[in-house]
């Protein structure tokens, strides 16, 4: 059992939307319940580090593999959404400048005395008509791609507040199941301290009940000898 492995145990029972309790982890992860105990404090150690990591922290869940639903894969996926999206835009705007360059180039007035110019000159404008046609349907298709990339950029951007939220809960929820076991395990020594006392009280008066039966089989042998 170690800390990732407490981790694990933490976000698969959000994931699962159970409630997260020091007994519930206990179950997932195997264990002496009281040896868990110094384990989560640790865990809760490392997730409240790293709500303060930095971007070189980032850098370093981008290298581990990210769990899906977690916080590390959220984090990793929003900046290559993110490039997705600029190079769709790239994309999009270098087709715009194509499209815009080859409309300026029309060819010229339709000539009117060469019919076999006129022909020409057709075959021309239905040749460029068609590559126009060609890239504003690529132009449209490629719009839509930009749309689609910024919308998965921003979900990920949302995954990963909702996610932090979520950790944050599970941290506060995990404090709180800490401080119940605490309290439970500071009855249950109480109550072990009491019963110590108990069992001390009780093996002085069997030794004192001992002790007077000792003297008085000594009383009796002493009584029967003088009759």
């Amino acid at each position: 059992m170690d800390i990732t492995t407490i981790e694990e145990a933490i976000e698969s029972l959000q994931a699962r939307g159970e409630k997260i309790t020091a007994r519930a982890i206990q179950r997932m992860v195997g264990g002496s319940y009281r040896d868990l105990l110094p384990r989560l404090r640790a865990v809760r150690a490392a997730m409240d580090v790293t709500d303060d990591a930095d971007d070189a922290d980032d850098a370093d869940d981008a290298d581990n593999e990210a769990l899906p639903g977690t916080i590390a894969e959220a984090r990793h996926r929003y900046p290559a959404a993110c490039q997705a999206e600029q190079a769709a835009q790239r994309a999009y705007e270098s087709l715009m400048m194509r499209w815009r360059e080859l409309r300026s180039q029309a060819p010229a007035t339709e000539p009117t005395t060469d019919v076999e110019g006129v022909h020409t000159w057709r075959l021309a404008v239905a040749a460029h008509q068609e590559r126009l046609t060609e890239l504003h349907l690529a132009l449209e298709h490629q719009g839509e791609v930009v749309r689609r990339c910024a919308l998965e950029a921003e979900h990920w951007r949302q995954e990963i507040s909702r996610r932090e939220v979520g950790a944050a809960r599970a941290r506060q929820r995990l404090a709180e199941a800490e401080a119940r076991a605490h309290l439970i395990y500071a009855e249950a020594e109480r109550k072990e301290q009491d019963a110590a006392l108990l069992l001390a009280a009780a093996h002085r008066e069997h030794q004192q009940a001992d002790a007077a039966v000792r003297q008085a089989e000594a009383d009796l042998r002493r009584f029967g000898a003088e009759e």
